[in-house]
Formats: structure tokens, C-alpha cells, sequence
């Protein structure tokens, strides 16, 4: 099943992208966002490639989806349970959740953008949602931060979870990224849920024909809007080590 790729050269280590940002970025704003999507593209994110374990559980269960006919269960630690369900007409991984998952949770909406970060924001220490779902993006299985999340944080946090991380991931090679990056906005106490994504998201597959306006600021097609240019200083800061050890091997 191909995912959407633009076409690339070799995967650049993470110093040699630091130093393409900041060149980048003093030239044109929008070529940092082209910079990132050159740099996942044509890349499977497989265990020779990902050092984080969060990433390739989720990759696993992506190609597992991909492979299913019906769909699979995810059970999304420390949350609960979210489905993802490969489409092959619209080439689309699909994240779902169910309300005998999730019994005490209330009201509807339960697959848009806006409901779980105004269900996220509600928490009292929304800050510290961003760093668990940061944490289990990268790290799996990883304790999370807070102690306790009712039915309705949990969901939220599931599906907001695997949807940036399978869902948009699919569509476009880097939001996975970005969208670590506006969570990390979030924790840094820069964003709220809402703000990054609502509906005039930071993170802009969260809006309405977002995957259109997020593949032109991809492509170069648009500059960034000044809070995309803020989120451009999130992107990758927790890839360093990782992308480090790659250039030893490349240079080797």
C-alpha cells in the first residue's frame, strides 16, 4: 500500500538537517517545512532506521492495519483502545473509538480534532497530557506522568495519539513530527490543545482541507504562517541522539 511520497535523496543525519534548517530558514520560512518532508521521504520507518520504540510499535500496527481487511484493535497504554482501519479506496489509515471502551465517557463528536482538545484542555494539567502523549509516541512502554485521566482524557488522548502519528503520518511523510512538535508546544505552556488543535489548529491537518495546506507548506507551495514558524524551533529536538548514531553509521 503506498503512502503519499515525494521524491528524494538519501535520508540526511539529524546535524546535517539542523544546519539545512537554520540555512533554510534565515532564506525562506516555508523551506524549513520542505526541508523536514525531503528528509522522511521515501522512508519506512523499520527497525533498521527508528530508534524509538514508540515509533515502531506504531509502524507495526500500521502495516498490520494496512495488511486487515477489517481493521485491528490498538490498546493505547496507559489510555485504552482505539481501532485503525486501512481504507484502499482513499489510501487512508482510519482511527476510531468505541463507547463500551470507554463506558464512563460522555457526550459526541468522539472523531474530531476539536473535541478531544477541548476535552485535553479541561484536564488540570493539560501541559503534562502533552508530555504523556509525547512519551508514548517515542517511548513504549513507557509510565506515564500523570496518575489517573477519566474516560473522556483517555479517549481523547488516544485518538488525538494515533491519529497524528498513523493517520496524518500516512497522508504525509512529517506530521508525525510536527505534530510532536505542537504537543511539545503544549507542554512548553506556548499552546493550548485548542490552539494547536482546534479548528485554526497550529498543527494544520487539524483544520478543514488541512492535508491540502499542510502538503503546500511541505511543498514550498506557501509560506508559514508565524505560529508555524514557532513550531518549525519544536521539530526534532527529541531525534537528536537517535539521528547521531545514523550519521556514525553513514560515515563508517
Amino acid at each position: 500500500m503506498a503512502r503519499n511520497k515525494h521524491k528524494s535523496a538519501k535520508r540526511m543525519s539529524f546535524k546535517s538537517l539542523k544546519v539545512k534548517l537554520k540555512a533554510a530558514k534565515r532564506k525562506n520560512p516555508a523551506s524549513v517545512y520542505s526541508v523536514l518532508s525531503r528528509k522522511h521521504t521515501r522512508r519506512r520507518l523499520t527497525k533498521k532506521t527508528v530508534k524509538h520504540k514508540g515509533e515502531e510499535a506504531i509502524e507495526a500496527k500500521m502495516d498490520e492495519a494496512s495488511a486487515s481487511t477489517t481493521g485491528i484493535t490498538y490498546d493505547v497504554k496507559p489510555w485504552g483502545k482505539a481501532k485503525l482501519t486501512y481504507s484502499a479506496y482513499m489510501n487512508q489509515i482510519m482511527v476510531s473509538t468505541r463507547n463500551e471502551d470507554y463506558p464512563k465517557s460522555t457526550g459526541k463528536d468522539w472523531a474530531k480534532y476539536i473535541k478531544w482538545a477541548a476535552v485535553l484542555d479541561k484536564h488540570g494539567e493539560p501541559a503534562k497530557v502533552a508530555q504523556d502523549i509525547v512519551a508514548v509516541m517515542t517511548e513504549s512502554p513507557t509510565p506515564a506522568l500523570l496518575a489517573s485521566y477519566t474516560d473522556n482524557e483517555k479517549r481523547a488522548a488516544a485518538a488525538l495519539m494515533l491519529v497524528i502519528a498513523a493517520a496524518e503520518e500516512w497522508r504525509i511523510d512529517g506530521n508525525r513530527k510536527a505534530g510532536r512538535a505542537a504537543l511539545r508546544m503544549i507542554a512548553d505552556g506556548k499552546l493550548t490543545f485548542t490552539e494547536a488543535f482546534g479548528d485554526d489548529a497550529v498543527f494544520g491537518p487539524a483544520m478543514k482541507g488541512g492535508t491540502a495546506w499542510q502538503r503546500a507548506l511541505f511543498d514550498g507551495l506557501r509560506k508559514p504562517t508565524d505560529e508555524e514558524d514557532e513550531l518549525a524551533d519544536y521539530l526534532s529536538s527529541s531525534d537528536e541522539e537517535d539521528d547521531d548514531e545514523d550519521e556514525a553509521k553513514d560515515d563508517d
